[in-house]
Protein backbone atom coordinates (compact mmCIF):
# COMPACT_ATOMS: atom_id res chain seq x y z
CA UNK A 1 0.00 0.00 0.00
CA UNK A 2 1.10 3.59 -1.07
CA UNK A 3 1.06 6.60 1.00
CA UNK A 4 -0.97 8.19 -1.43
CA UNK A 5 -3.83 5.07 -1.34
CA UNK A 6 -4.04 6.37 2.00
CA UNK A 7 -3.24 10.20 2.87
CA UNK A 8 -6.19 13.03 3.43
CA UNK A 9 -5.56 14.99 -0.35
CA UNK A 10 -7.23 18.02 1.38
CA UNK A 11 -4.72 20.26 2.47
CA UNK A 12 -5.36 23.15 4.51
CA UNK A 13 -2.89 25.66 5.50
CA UNK A 14 -2.09 29.49 6.48
CA UNK A 15 0.46 31.84 5.78
CA UNK A 16 2.46 32.11 8.19
CA UNK A 17 2.06 36.02 9.00
CA UNK A 18 -1.95 34.87 9.42
CA UNK A 19 -3.22 35.86 12.89
CA UNK A 20 -3.53 32.78 15.62
CA UNK A 21 -7.23 33.76 15.77
CA UNK A 22 -7.50 32.88 11.74
CA UNK A 23 -5.78 30.00 12.17
CA UNK A 24 -7.65 28.83 15.00
CA UNK A 25 -10.70 29.59 13.48
CA UNK A 26 -9.96 27.65 10.18
CA UNK A 27 -8.71 24.58 12.54
CA UNK A 28 -12.48 24.44 14.50
CA UNK A 29 -14.34 25.24 11.63
CA UNK A 30 -12.67 22.78 9.40
CA UNK A 31 -12.47 20.07 12.37
CA UNK A 32 -8.69 19.72 11.73
CA UNK A 33 -6.26 19.47 14.00
CA UNK A 34 -3.08 20.50 12.38
CA UNK A 35 -2.81 23.11 9.14
CA UNK A 36 0.28 23.36 6.70
CA UNK A 37 2.01 26.95 6.97
CA UNK A 38 3.47 28.31 3.72
CA UNK A 39 5.73 31.83 3.41
CA UNK A 40 4.35 34.78 1.37
CA UNK A 41 5.74 32.92 -2.19
CA UNK A 42 3.64 29.83 -0.96
CA UNK A 43 6.67 27.46 -0.21
CA UNK A 44 6.39 24.71 2.63
CA UNK A 45 7.87 26.65 6.04
CA UNK A 46 5.67 24.60 9.00
CA UNK A 47 2.85 23.32 10.63
CA UNK A 48 0.58 24.45 13.46
CA UNK A 49 -0.77 21.37 15.43
CA UNK A 50 -2.79 21.00 18.54
CA UNK A 51 0.19 20.36 20.17
CA UNK A 52 1.67 23.59 19.24
CA UNK A 53 -0.79 25.33 20.93
CA UNK A 54 -1.21 23.44 24.16
CA UNK A 55 1.33 25.94 26.48
CA UNK A 56 -0.67 29.09 25.68
CA UNK A 57 -0.55 31.82 28.34
CA UNK A 58 -4.60 32.74 27.79
CA UNK A 59 -5.21 29.54 28.93
CA UNK A 60 -2.08 29.70 32.13
CA UNK A 61 -0.66 26.61 31.02
CA UNK A 62 2.76 28.50 29.62
CA UNK A 63 5.88 26.62 31.16
CA UNK A 64 6.92 27.14 34.51
CA UNK A 65 10.66 27.26 35.36
CA UNK A 66 12.69 28.15 38.34
CA UNK A 67 14.53 31.00 37.85
CA UNK A 68 17.94 29.02 38.45
CA UNK A 69 16.93 26.72 35.57
CA UNK A 70 15.97 29.42 33.48
CA UNK A 71 19.77 30.78 34.10
CA UNK A 72 21.24 27.80 32.85
CA UNK A 73 19.27 26.94 29.93
CA UNK A 74 19.81 30.66 28.68
CA UNK A 75 17.92 33.54 27.28
CA UNK A 76 17.42 32.03 24.03
CA UNK A 77 15.04 29.13 24.99
CA UNK A 78 12.91 30.88 27.44
CA UNK A 79 12.71 33.88 24.85
CA UNK A 80 11.57 30.92 22.36
CA UNK A 81 9.23 29.02 24.72
CA UNK A 82 7.94 32.63 25.71
CA UNK A 83 7.05 33.49 22.15
CA UNK A 84 5.19 30.21 21.30
CA UNK A 85 3.14 30.86 24.73
CA UNK A 86 2.44 34.36 23.75
CA UNK A 87 2.80 34.80 20.16
CA UNK A 88 0.20 35.99 18.22
CA UNK A 89 1.33 35.10 14.61
CA UNK A 90 1.52 31.62 13.30
CA UNK A 91 5.27 32.07 12.48
CA UNK A 92 5.64 32.39 16.38
CA UNK A 93 3.87 29.46 17.54
CA UNK A 94 4.30 26.77 14.50
CA UNK A 95 6.91 24.03 14.64
CA UNK A 96 9.33 24.95 11.55
CA UNK A 97 11.18 21.33 10.14
CA UNK A 98 8.69 20.14 8.67
CA UNK A 99 8.56 16.34 8.24
CA UNK A 100 7.52 14.68 4.81
CA UNK A 101 7.35 12.14 2.97
CA UNK A 102 6.80 11.25 -0.97
CA UNK A 103 3.29 10.29 -2.17
CA UNK A 104 4.53 7.29 -3.74
CA UNK A 105 6.49 6.09 -0.74
CA UNK A 106 5.37 2.47 0.88
CA UNK A 107 2.93 3.37 3.79
CA UNK A 108 5.27 1.30 5.98
CA UNK A 109 8.27 3.54 5.28
CA UNK A 110 5.59 6.74 6.08
CA UNK A 111 5.15 4.24 9.70
CA UNK A 112 8.51 4.12 10.73
CA UNK A 113 8.68 7.99 10.56
CA UNK A 114 6.01 8.74 11.98
CA UNK A 115 6.98 6.23 15.19
CA UNK A 116 10.80 7.02 15.02
CA UNK A 117 10.24 10.88 15.12
CA UNK A 118 7.26 10.46 17.34
CA UNK A 119 4.65 12.50 14.88
CA UNK A 120 1.11 12.46 14.27
CA UNK A 121 1.31 13.78 10.67
CA UNK A 122 3.26 13.98 8.01
CA UNK A 123 2.98 16.30 4.92
CA UNK A 124 3.05 14.32 1.98
CA UNK A 125 4.84 15.61 -0.78
CA UNK A 126 4.83 14.97 -5.23
CA UNK A 127 7.96 16.48 -5.96
CA UNK A 128 8.41 19.55 -4.31
CA UNK A 129 4.52 20.08 -3.50
CA UNK A 130 2.71 19.66 -1.03
CA UNK A 131 -0.54 17.22 -2.13
CA UNK A 132 -1.94 16.06 1.40
CA UNK A 133 -1.66 14.84 4.97
CA UNK A 134 -0.89 11.64 6.35
CA UNK A 135 -2.10 11.22 10.17
CA UNK A 136 -2.61 8.59 12.15
CA UNK A 137 -6.13 8.89 11.65
CA UNK A 138 -5.74 8.45 7.82
CA UNK A 139 -3.76 4.63 9.10
CA UNK A 140 -6.52 3.45 11.22
CA UNK A 141 -9.11 4.09 8.25
CA UNK A 142 -6.71 2.10 6.12
CA UNK A 143 -6.83 -0.48 8.85
CA UNK A 144 -10.83 -0.58 8.98
CA UNK A 145 -10.69 -1.10 5.06
CA UNK A 146 -8.02 -3.88 5.24
CA UNK A 147 -9.67 -5.76 7.25
CA UNK A 148 -12.08 -8.75 6.48
CA UNK A 149 -15.66 -8.19 7.45
CA UNK A 150 -15.89 -11.19 9.24
CA UNK A 151 -13.87 -9.44 11.93
CA UNK A 152 -16.16 -7.28 12.84
CA UNK A 153 -18.65 -9.96 14.41
CA UNK A 154 -15.91 -12.36 15.95
CA UNK A 155 -15.56 -13.01 19.75
CA UNK A 156 -12.45 -12.61 21.59
CA UNK A 157 -12.65 -16.62 22.12
CA UNK A 158 -13.04 -16.94 18.13
CA UNK A 159 -9.78 -14.88 17.39
CA UNK A 160 -7.72 -17.14 19.80
CA UNK A 161 -8.84 -19.95 18.07
CA UNK A 162 -8.07 -18.57 15.20
CA UNK A 163 -4.32 -17.66 16.13
CA UNK A 164 -3.63 -20.71 17.91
Amino acid sequence: MRVRDVMTPKLLGVTETASLWEALNLMVTAKVSALVVFDTIGALVGVLSEGDLMRRAELGAEKRRPRWLEFLAGGGRSAREYARSHGRRVHEIMTRGVLTVDACAELNEAIDIMMEKRVRRLVVMKGSEPVGVLSRSDIVRALMRALPPEYETREDGDLQTAID
